[in-house]
């Protein structure tokens, strides 16, 4: 193998692992841990957000603050809580969805003089 291309696929390997460094400002979401055993934790949402970040407390922890109310800190989350947001670039288009292909035989079509009569089952009741 090339070795420049040896190159970029540690590389690529590498930053999967690496630590994410956000900046005072920067948008994330923050992960839940569903604790309550009343509600079902498969329809629980995963993340709420976004948060602003505040501060660096320490290498691994930041304080984040509502977007609505950035003057008051939330609270202090670990880095492995924390993911990027990306702001939606384009708007979904809403418009006609295509129906689904229907599965199975097609319906027999019937000439227009046929009149239906109801169908006996295999022991001869109706």
């Amino acid at each position: 193998m090339n070795p420049v291309k040896k190159q970029g696929c540690q590389k690529e390997n590498f930053d999967r692992r690496r630590r994410k460094y956000y900046k005072p400002g920067d948008k994330v979401w923050v992960t839940i841990h569903p604790i309550s055993r009343n509600r079902s934790r498969k329809f629980m949402p995963k993340r709420e957000g976004p948060y602003l970040i505040l501060t660096l407390r320490s290498p691994v922890t930041y304080e984040i603050a509502d977007p609505a109310n950035p003057d008051q800190a939330l609270g202090t989350y670990h880095l492995s809580a924390l993911k990027d947001y990306q702001e939606p670039e384009t708007k979904r288009n809403t418009g006609f969805v295509a129906p689904l292909r229907k599965r199975g035989c097609p319906k027999k079509k019937l000439s227009p003089g046929y009149k239906q009569r109801r169908q006996r089952n295999q022991r001869g009741s109706l």
